[in-house]
């Protein structure tokens, strides 16, 4: 069976049922979209905090470079903020990050009790597919949200991935909120611009338009540029 957790407190992800299993985090606008650019740009681990003050603490002992935002802005003193746009390999490549954001970190957290823990984004759709093929089952798609509420983004990053496994052989089983998601994905799948537009119109994505931040949103509709799946290393760890 594939799940879909809409929001990580909207439904309560229960360690017991996470153990046995795969969660797979999508903030597609950005935290999940800047993991996979920031390991594909060569950083050699990315450790994730939902704290801010637990991140600036670890990043000194861990050489870390400091990364993450609230309300999509930098934090005062760190090193990047969350664009993905940001991570370059000049910028980034053979360091260890330590990355706490709004939403997307928080929600990694809550996927800990599980068995395996990827990072979904539309860049790395295809490669993502091809571990979850593999992965433990059940499936958690956990959908990071905005502001504790459903992100439209996270849906349609979702969807993105249940249609690429609904055409294998071994499909998996998928409740409704999964059905949802793969439908919302196919109404613009081949289409670029009209993915542009849509997440231009989520909550997120107008947030970011606001702060001039809007190039950003299409840089997250780019699909499969990046042949890598972020993963649990280590607890609160992602590396490739």
């Amino acid at each position: 069976m594939t799940e879909i957790y809409l929001h990580p407190e909207l439904r309560g992800l229960r360690p017991a049922e996470l153990a046995a299993g795969t969660a797979v985090m999508f903030d597609l606008l950005r935290a999940s979209t800047t993991i996979v650019h920031a390991l594909g740009a060569g950083a050699r681990a990315v450790h994730v905090f939902g704290d801010v003050d637990a991140a600036r603490a670890a990043a000194g002992p861990l050489e870390a470079l400091l990364c993450g935002e609230r309300e999509c802005v930098r934090l005062p003193g760190f090193d990047f903020g969350n664009s993905p746009a940001e991570y370059t390999p000049s910028a980034v490549a053979g360091r260890h990050l330590a990355l706490s954001t709004s939403n997307g970190t928080r929600a990694l957290e809550a996927c800990e009790p599980a068995g395996q823990v990827f990072v979904g984004a539309l860049a790395n759709r295809a490669a993502l597919a091809r571990a979850v093929r593999s992965a433990p089952r059940p499936l958690h798609l956990v959908l990071a949200g905005r502001d504790r509420r459903l992100g439209t983004c996270d849906l349609l990053a979702a969807g993105a991935l249940v249609d690429a496994l609904s055409s294998l052989q071994d499909a998996p089983t998928l409740d409704d909120g999964a059905l949802a998601a793969g439908a919302l994905w196919r109404t613009v799948a081949s289409d670029r611009e009209a993915r542009i537009k849509l997440l231009a119109r989520t909550a997120a994505g107008q947030h970011l338009a606001r702060l001039g931040m809007g190039s950003d949103v299409a840089l997250c509709a780019e699909l499969d540029t990046h042949d890598l799946v972020p993963r649990r290393s280590a607890p609160g760890v992602l590396a490739v």
